[in-house]
């Protein structure tokens, strides 16, 4: 069977606008800057959602963030838990990135 990738949501208006409803719910609902998916399609539609919102929060592909890391850089630190600048991401613009994010930079 071939299966034409991206035209869900025009096949499925309806339930396509209810998960794009649910995602942006539960996007919105972390408080993030930016959001990624490995799925371009998938990253569009909740982009646009999203855009349409006036929401403020940026899409960014998985490829892109794993483009953006330099080689050999890894990070182990957790997730930024609100302490001090330096104990867990470091500062803005380090290793780590903005707000612990591997690789997003502003």
């Amino acid at each position: 069977m071939l299966r034409v990738r991206g035209t869900f949501a025009v096949k499925n208006a309806d339930t396509s606008t209810a998960m794009l409803a649910d995602k942006m719910r539960n996007v919105l609902a972390t408080g993030a800057d930016v959001c990624t998916a490995g799925d371009s399609s998938c990253l569009m539609h909740i982009g646009g959602g999203l855009s349409r919102l006036r929401a403020g929060v940026r899409t960014v592909h998985l490829a892109e963030i794993l483009a953006s890391t330099e080689p050999g850089e890894t990070s182990s630190a957790p997730a930024e838990t609100g302490g001090e600048p330096g104990e867990t991401g470091g500062e803005p613009g380090e290793t780590g990135g903005e707000r612990g994010r591997p690789g997003v930079r502003p």
